[in-house]
């Protein structure tokens, strides 16, 4: 596992170490540029989809 600490506010964890693939990173640096957003925020807008669609939706589903 990659070392991570709990950021100064306690909300977020911070990954050191991350590796992304470089042609995903290309493309959201891109889309992060053309809605003016920090790459730290695009990654996590990313991050925050992946969860809603793939993770979340899961879970409800195996509670039906």
């Amino acid at each position: 596992m990659m070392p991570t600490k709990v950021s100064p506010c306690g909300r977020f964890v911070v990954l050191d170490g991350l590796h992304l693939d470089r042609n995903l990173f290309e493309a959201l640096a891109q889309w992060a540029a053309k809605h003016q957003l920090r790459m730290q925020d695009a990654i996590q807008f990313a991050l925050c989809i992946f969860w809603d669609s793939a993770v979340d939706r899961n879970r409800v589903e195996r509670t039906e």
